[in-house]
């Protein structure tokens, strides 16, 4: 998810003050209208309820005024908007928030076709063990055994998505590696179909 926050004030005005970011209840420190990107990072991982973002900032306007994007990258799906208390000084100082690019993550289904055949639909986070079986109750008699391996993390208690060496990327997204023994040699399936 990307949000934008921009500060605005009347033509020929000097913004000054700050602003305090809130998200699900929790309240950042008070931010400074002229907040350096890392300024404004650090506030926002200081809050408990989020992990990592990015933030870039724009140029300067001729009332002190800038917008801050903010990408939440820790963040998985969509992240409620910001709130913001206006503490900005400057006549019509205003901040002010919108959502750039809405949060996604994986879901549904999916199949895999091998010899002219496809599979029952499968959810998008199958374990490697019912892939498997799907495979062979779907693929037979064309296939004598299937392995699948699936990127999983080692540890759900200390990993969050995205963070796992072996775990799911950050939108739910997983990996298999599939090894089919099948009667006809050596044939590679075809990609997963929506």
């Amino acid at each position: 998810e990307v949000q934008v926050i921009t500060t605005t004030a009347r033509h020929g005005q000097n913004i000054r003050g700050g602003f305090f970011l809130s998200l699900d209840g929790e309240r950042t420190a008070e931010v400074a209208h002229d907040a350096t990107p890392d300024e404004l990072k650090s506030r926002l991982e200081e809050l408990p309820n989020l992990s990592e973002v990015s933030v870039v900032r724009s140029r300067v306007d001729e009332e002190g005024g800038y917008s801050w994007t903010i990408t939440f990258n820790g963040e998985i799906g969509d992240v409620n908007q910001l709130e913001i208390e206006n503490m900005l000084t400057g006549i019509d100082a205003e901040v002010d928030i919108y959502t750039d690019v809405e949060g996604n993550d994986i879901g549904g289904t999916f199949s895999v076709s091998f010899f002219n055949e496809t599979t029952r639909a499968m959810p998008y986070d199958i374990d490697a063990g019912t892939m498997a079986s799907v495979l062979k109750e779907d693929f037979a008699p064309w296939i004598e055994n299937a392995v699948v391996a699936r990127t999983d993390p080692l540890d759900l208690e200390s990993c969050e998505y995205g963070y796992c060496q072996n775990g799911p990327t950050p939108g739910y997204g997983y990996t298999w590696t599939l090894i089919l023994t099948t009667f006809e040699g050596n044939v590679q399936p075809t990609s997963p179909t929506s």
